[in-house]
């Protein structure tokens, strides 16, 4: 595999409450738009540049892609612009994925609760940024699986693949001609890649 050049890893910056005190997902809700993309990683922010179009495109090609099987997958909701997922309590950890697939029962409980969706997606899909550490993301797929996530898709543009994770497994690469499956996490759910690579 071809070495990656990388952006410095983002740093969380210092929280707005002048005493220090780790933020909560209820602050970090409370924070007004237009900052960027924002997560919120062991209590304290981290503010991310805004993706590049090329990024976005992929991602909107993912959901697109995904489409076609979603009537005969098991019930699901995909989600777009920076969907947030309560990761961890205490300090508080909410990720922002890409693209998620969240199964419909989880999904309407979050729209009903007004807030982000507890735990991790059912399928988290991150697609690989230019401006991006390695280390970052593999941070990202860690949390996910750890915060009981099983299944992880990792879209690479530059290499034109796509990696598979799951707890315990090693990771499985998928090549531009492949499928992602949802597995046993979402029956039915498939997403071409020469769909999402076009």
């Amino acid at each position: 595999m071809a070495a990656r050049v990388s952006a410095p890893r983002a740093r969380p910056e210092r929280p707005p409450d002048a005493t220090g005190q780790l933020v909560t997902r209820e602050q970090l809700a409370s924070m007004p738009d237009g900052e960027g993309r924002t997560e919120l990683i062991l209590g304290r922010v981290v503010r991310m540049p805004p993706a590049f179009a090329k990024h976005c495109g992929l991602s909107g090609n993912i959901a697109v892609a995904a489409g076609p099987s979603m009537s005969a997958a098991q019930p699901c909701q995909v989600l777009i612009a920076e969907p947030g997922f309560m990761l961890r309590r205490r300090p508080d950890t909410v990720r922002v994925p890409d693209v998620a697939f969240v199964l419909r029962e989880r999904y309407d409980a979050a729209v009903l609760a007004g807030g982000y969706v507890e735990g991790p997606p059912d399928i988290a899909v991150e697609v690989i940024s230019e401006s991006q550490a390695r280390a970052q993301l593999e941070d990202k797929v860690a949390e996910y699986l750890e915060a009981g996530g099983r299944l992880v898709w990792v879209i690479d543009p530059e290499a034109r693949v796509a990696r598979v994770y799951r707890p315990g497994s090693q990771v499985e690469e998928v090549a531009a001609d492949g499928v992602l499956s949802g597995e046993d996490v979402i029956p039915g759910l498939m997403v071409p890649l020469a769909d999402v690579f076009r």
